[in-house]
């Protein structure tokens, strides 16, 4: 299932619904904090994640 966002002219799958859940409202989880909750490699979750970055449902930042 794909749901269309006619805001943005974007699709969202199913995928990008679990990463968006497992970020949940922990504005500062780490990339591999994520990718072990999900049980994906960080780099497959890096491809994810800029997927969602670009179509606007998430924002990212480096630690310091």
């Amino acid at each position: 299932m794909n749901l269309y966002n006619a805001n943005q002219n974007t699709y969202i799958s199913n995928n990008d619904m679990h990463i968006i859940e497992a970020i949940g409202e922990d504005s500062g989880a780490r990339m591999t904090d994520i990718a072990r909750k999900l049980n994906i490699t960080v780099g497959s979750l890096t491809t994810s994640m800029n997927s969602l970055v670009n179509k606007g449902y998430v924002s990212r930042k480096r630690s310091e």
